[in-house]
This record gives C-alpha cells, structure tokens and sequence, in this order.
C-alpha cells in the first residue's frame, strides 16, 4: 500500500503518541492517584529486582536520571515525585513524610512490586524510615540510605544529628523568606565541586517547583521527628547500606556500630555523589546488592 507523505506523518504521528507514555528506551512515565485527589508522577525502566529511588527534600525524579538509564540494565527502577515535588500535584495536605510513607505504599500496591530496595536520598531516608514505622520490613528486602542521620537535633557531641534547634534559626527563616537564595545555597552545599551556571540554574528550578508552604511543613516535619528507633529495629530485620559523606562519616559510623550493627556503612564524595559521579557511586548499589 502507497502512502503518501501526508499519510506517513499521521502514521508517525499515531505511533509517537501511542508510546509517549512509554518513552525513549523503555522509559515509562505516568501518574497515579494515591487517594485525596493527588496524583503521584513516576517513572520505570528495566526489568528483575526492583529499586525504588526516593528523592531529598524539595528534589524530583530527574536527578535520578543517570542511576535509572544505567542500572535499568539489570534490574526494574522505579523513582517518583513524592506529593507536592516536581510533576505531582501541589497538595496543601498530607506534607508529611508519614503521609509520603503512604503514598509510597500505595505506590508499590499499585504496580505489583514484590520483595523491594528501597533506595532513600537525604530526607527521602525519612520517607523510607516512616513506611518502615507504618507498614514495617514485609514486602522490603533491602534499603540504601544516601546520607540521612535519623534524627536532625540533638546533642552534636553525643548524638548523630545535623546539629541543635539553635543552629536552624536561619535555616527555617530562609524557606521562607528568600526561598531561591536558600536553593541556590543548598545546590552549592551538595555538591563537591563548583556548579556550572546552568546546572545551578536547573537543580534551582527543581528545587522551587516544591510551593514554599509545601517545603516548609516538610522541613519542620523532619526537624521535630526521630526516627532512629525506626531504623535501629528495620537494622534486625532487613540488609542496609549507610552512604556518608567524608565529613560525618566517623560520627554516623560510630552511632549504627552502637545501635544498627548490620548496617553496612560506605563513604561517599558528596551529598549529590550519585549526580557527580554516577558510575562509582551506581557499582556502590551493585556491589551491595549482588553481596
């Protein structure tokens, strides 16, 4: 049958749309409803055991992209937009990681995920903490903490923590106040190296996509919870791999020897390692979980 140019293009046309929800690569995106009208937007590439990448505060799915496209290759990743980041829905509800916890759940009940890794950034560890307080250690078969204490404020001589309610003063302030000064502060924190412009300029734009009253309930939410009960007990029952950065390292290792002994605790060049130098840090999570 003869086409002519016209016709090819509604063909291509037809086609493209029909695998845009697949995407480039066998790169699936889409959106799922996780109950009180908000709606999640995911992403998964891959197939075997399934890896679940869960972002820090105010972060997306798409720093994620060099451990999706690489280790897709051997097994089913999975990342999302936790509520109120990136391309979910902006909720003025539910900006808790109890409730990030649930949605995870809902997440993971949706498409038929078994026997999970669990794979939390920053205060995406308070994500995986909280599902592990809700829904325990069943369906989980191991985690990745990248570089999250359990607990933010206490004693920094005694305890593993960021530091005291007194040092967050301008912290708290800085959300909200100049919002875009303070993400272009943390991008520069998280990285080891100088930032080009523009990826300040892109990791800046993720950042703000978070309203400002979404950010603030959440980093208020991680400032007054202490999960280490949550994970000195996930420690007894589930393999767990600690990546730290040169700078607390000591101190974190000292507090999982004392009270998660299994844990396994790995140094890592910055708190965005896995953005700077995904190959080192991607044979990190292989080396872990063919272990």
């Amino acid at each position: 049958m003869y086409l002519n140019h016209s016709s090819l293009m509604k063909v291509f046309l037809t086609f493209f749309l029909a695998i845009s929800g697949i995407g480039v690569f066998g790169q699936r995106s889409s959106m799922i409803n996780v109950g009180d009208g908000a709606e999640l937007y995911y992403v998964e590439k891959g197939k075997g055991e399934v890896l679940i990448f869960i972002p820090g505060w105010t972060m997306t799915t798409e720093f994620f992209d060099q451990q999706i496209n690489s280790l897709s290759e051997s097994y089913r990743v999975v990342s999302f937009d936790p509520r109120s980041h990136g391309r979910s829905t902006k909720e003025t509800e539910g900006n808790t990681y109890a409730q990030h916890a649930k949605d995870l759940k809902v997440l993971i009940d949706a498409l038929q995920l078994k026997e999970v890794v669990l794979i939390g950034w920053s205060s995406g560890c308070h994500t995986v903490f909280a599902y592990f307080r809700e829904f325990g250690t069943a369906n989980i078969k191991s985690a990745v903490l990248i570089d999250e204490t359990p607990k933010w404020i206490g004693d920094v001589n005694s305890e593993w923590v960021y530091g005291t309610y007194e040092d967050y003063h301008s912290a708290v302030r800085g959300i909200l106040e100049t919002r875009r000064e303070d993400a272009v502060g943390i991008a520069k924190w998280m990285a080891a190296r100088e930032l080009t412009q523009s990826e300040l300029n892109w990791m800046v734009d993720q950042m703000l996509q978070t309203p400002t009253y979404a950010a603030f309930m959440l980093y208020i939410d991680s400032l007054f919870s202490d999960y280490s009960s949550d994970l000195i007990d996930a420690d007894k029952k589930i393999p767990m791999l600690v990546l730290l950065r040169d700078s607390w390292i000591e101190q974190g290792r000292t507090w999982l020897a004392a009270n998660a002994p299994n844990a396994k605790v790995r140094s890592i060049k910055s708190h965005l390692m896995f953005w700077e130098e995904p190959e080192e840090f991607n044979r990190k999570i292989k080396t872990f979980l063919t272990q």
